[in-house]
């Protein structure tokens, strides 16, 4: 599920192909399935080498710049190589309000309190770049928080999430501001500069016990973000600005979007170029069976991106998904409790019934729970409870069924049916794995 934001981040409409995008050579056409892979791992994991083709880059700035996206190469962990990430085309940043039926995630009051306290402490100097700044430790930031009147594990919580967003990063103790601080958009760092003397430095101050704790410029501490020329903008006309405003919204959103908000995609020749925008970016369109709009993978990008193991669920998060989807779904729904799309749950099941008489001990189940809420895979209830979350919606029919698959395995897997999936995959495998011969007599 390599889902990231739930990557901060699917049945479908058939996937878009990728010989819609280009009317030109084979070669052109290979680059641009690669750029849209390269899109789809920045999507997935945060952040991608550039250590890649030039052809591959100018293909996935040129899917990008269609959607209003911009490559932007930083420096890497310690500088010693170059990453890739996906910011805003100036002035395109998009409205946080357009769709209050579906609106993007947004920091609570404690995070964006440690998030300026992270940026205060890697930032220090409004003349300098701020990215990727200087380096800080993270027991310094908690105590600013806590100086500053936010509760202990508030602030703790907070720091444990930011990372996932790539807002910071830490190596141990040690943090830096994270990729995704390079992507904001210009306008936001002009903002942020103009009030950088209300940054929270007064509380980072060190007293008499933090001396010696600071830690020097790094190397690279010097070296900013590039933003990656994309083409030349052509005329802009209507459709182009209803597409990517639809695009913005769908991946932004945190769940699916009702057809009533997007309303353009109605009209089957904007609908078309939505699919084709996105499909450039590595991404697909897809209606819910409640009847929304949302965005996922296309197969063959899961399946790639599964491979390369880039933004999948570890070990005990997959386990902990499906004890979710036992609790919440198969057991409901064989009682006769629940109906409708098997990917949505309404019965919460709580952190003690899912580590009771398991093998996971309940701190590496409460672990996943963590991992897999901030990708959007399960949310909670007022009551503390766990129900599936946005991102489940995002999955592909054929991703879908595969799960559904699994949880009959799961629940039975001596049973007929189970018998019947496993030797159907086997035979399915078998025939991949089989050599294709061309014999002579081959036309």
């Amino acid at each position: 599920m390599p889902d990231r934001r739930g990557d901060e981040e699917s049945g479908p409409e058939s996937p878009p192909h990728f010989e819609s995008l280009t009317t030109s050579s084979p070669a052109d056409s290979g680059q641009a399935v690669e750029g849209a892979m390269l899109l789809a791992r920045i999507r997935a994991s945060g952040s991608a080498s550039a250590s890649v083709a030039a052809g591959t880059v100018t293909a996935a700035s040129a899917a990008a710049g269609l959607v209003d996206r911009q490559l932007i190469e930083v420096p890497g962990a310690g500088g010693a190589h170059r990453i890739l990430v996906l910011g805003w085309t100036e002035g395109a940043s998009p409205d946080p309000d357009q769709h209050p039926s579906a609106p993007p995630r947004r920091l609570t009051p404690v995070q964006l309190l440690t998030w300026a306290t992270c940026l205060a402490a890697a930032w220090p100097r409004a003349a300098d770049d701020p990215y990727p700044g200087i380096s800080f430790r993270r027991e310094n930031v908690l105590r600013a928080c806590i100086k500053m009147g936010a509760h202990d594990n508030a602030v703790v919580a907070a720091l444990n999430m930011l990372p996932r967003t790539g807002m910071i990063k830490f190596a141990g103790a040690v943090g830096r501001l994270g990729p995704a601080a390079a992507g904001l958009p210009s306008e936001t760092w002009s903002a942020l500069r103009r009030m950088h003397d209300r940054l929270p430095h007064t509380a980072l101050q060190q007293g008499p016990a933090d001396a010696g704790t600071s830690i020097p410029d790094d190397a690279d501490a010097m070296t900013g973000a590039r933003r990656v020329p994309g083409p030349s903008a052509g005329p802009v006309g209507t459709s182009d600005t209803l597409v990517r405003g639809a695009v913005a919204a769908l991946e932004n959103a945190q769940g699916p979007i009702p057809r009533s908000d997007l309303g353009m995609l109605a009209d089957p020749a904007i609908r078309r170029t939505t699919e084709n925008a996105l499909a450039g970016c590595g991404r697909t369109l897809i209606l819910t069976p409640a009847g929304s709009w949302t965005t996922g993978y296309p197969d063959h990008i899961t399946a790639a991106l599964v491979h390369e193991q880039i933004g999948v669920l570890s070990r005990d998060q997959r386990a902990a998904l499906a004890l979710v989807l036992l609790r919440t779904v198969a057991i409901p729904r064989a009682q006769g409790r629940i109906d409708g799309a098997w990917t949505s749950s309404s019965i919460p099941v709580a952190l003690d019934e899912l580590a009771a008489n398991r093998p996971a001990s309940r701190t590496r189940i409460s672990d996943a729970l963590k991992g897999l809420r901030a990708a959007g895979y399960i949310t909670s209830t007022p009551s503390g409870g766990y129900i599936l979350g946005p991102a489940m919606s995002r999955l592909s029919q054929a991703s879908v069924e595969l799960l559904w698959e699994d949880l009959i395995i799961l629940a039975r897997p001596n049973g007929y049916m189970a018998e019947r999936i496993r030797g159907r995959r086997a035979e399915a495998r078998a025939t991949a794995a089989e050599p294709r011969h061309c014999g002579a007599d081959e036309e």
